[in-house]
């Protein structure tokens, strides 16, 4: 993410590629590659791409994102802010691009730049699309993911579009928790963000058929933990023009469990250098 001194974003234009980006701006950047630090990936593809060497570097955000045209594949994206010395704003580009804007983030249309560079922006969480008047429904796939039962557990939800497009996901490392409860922060979380990002018309998908029960008021609660959660959600309900949650095979959630066990592979990795280091 490359700003100048007015606060304005590059980004670039496409020449070619796939249809789903050919012609879209997106931001600046490229791949790693072979025992190459990204920090030094960010320097060689800017200056390659645009012609440009960086005054200062911050790292900004680390993000995922799964790729629209394959869902097989997954993307992390490492995003920089990139501060620039004084300078013409004349930039060199390669020949996979062949436009560049400088924009403020308020100004940049929708339309225009690629899916991952909405997600990096931040652009996808002010789409407007539950004011209040768009019936438009997204689906919402939860999981929570539980090893031991009690054990390590964490939580994920993924947000598509009415084009089946991922728009948000997200999850939380939870500690040890039994797996009930994982399932219900899912659910939680997944419903706080899409009231925080304005949606109005959802539909909560789950693998856990005893949490849709509950949820769907055909099962009691008697977990007094679970039953605070429950009222939590119930709450935040009130906030959708419409709501439905709906069982699911776990075939068919295998983006929110991804998630949730991601989550979970990051945690479990962190403890196992900690207890490594503290053998040594």
């Amino acid at each position: 993410m490359v700003k100048d001194r007015q606060g304005r974003t590059l980004l670039l234009r496409r020449r070619g590629g796939r249809p789903s980006i050919e012609g879209k701006f997106e931001l600046p950047g490229g791949k790693t590659i072979a025992g190459e630090q990204p920090i030094d990936a960010m320097r060689r593809t800017l200056k390659y791409h645009t012609g440009l060497v960086s005054e200062t570097i911050q790292l900004f955000d680390v993000v995922t994102f799964i790729d629209p045209d394959d869902r097989r594949m997954e993307y992390v994206f490492i995003l920089f802010l990139i501060g620039l010395p004084p300078m013409n704003k004349n930039l060199t580009l390669d020949g996979g691009y062949d436009k560049y804007i400088w924009k403020k983030k308020s100004e940049i249309q929708q339309n225009v730049v690629t899916k991952s560079t909405k997600i990096l922006l931040g652009l996808s969480e002010k789409l407007g699309y539950g004011n209040g008047k768009n019936p438009e429904k997204f689906v919402i796939y939860t999981d929570g993911a539980s090893r031991g039962n009690p054990g390590l557990s964490a939580a994920g939800f993924v947000i598509l579009d009415h084009n089946e497009d991922v728009i948000y996901e997200g999850g939380r490392f939870l500690g040890v928790k039994e797996s009930s409860f994982a399932e219900y922060a899912a659910v939680l979380l997944a419903l706080t963000k899409a009231r925080f990002i304005g949606l109005n018309n959802v539909e909560i998908r789950s693998d856990s058929l005893a949490t849709v029960n509950q949820l769907n008021m055909v099962n009691k609660v008697n977990d007094p933990t679970l039953h605070i959660m429950y009222d939590r959600i119930q709450k935040l309900t009130k906030g959708f023009a419409k709501i439905r949650f709906i069982h699911v095979r776990r075939d068919f959630n295998r983006l929110a469990d991804g998630v949730a066990n991601k989550i979970l592979d990051r945690e479990e990795g962190k403890q196992k250098s900690y207890i490594a280091v503290s053998r040594v």
